[in-house]
């Protein structure tokens, strides 16, 4: 299944970065969202930015992913 994995338990930190690579979110809060803002509270552009994510398996190891993700309203 798409988006599923068996093996991971948590989240434990996620970071979204803009074009240049200047970091607009952060969260080491398990659940937590990107609701679309800057750090100053103002809506981000529509553009695509950069996510990467830190998970822990059921075994304790640390595991990072990379991706992209497209903002529009």
């Amino acid at each position: 299944n798409f988006g599923r994995f068996d093996n991971f338990a948590v989240v434990i930190n996620i970071q979204i970065f803009n074009r240049w690579g200047q970091e607009i979110f952060a969260s080491h809060t398990p659940g937590e969202k990107w609701n679309g803002t800057l750090p100053t509270g103002l809506y981000a552009q529509e553009d695509v930015y950069v996510w990467v994510a830190e998970m822990r398996d059921t075994n304790g190891e640390k595991h990072k992913f990379y991706g992209r993700v497209t903002l529009y309203r």
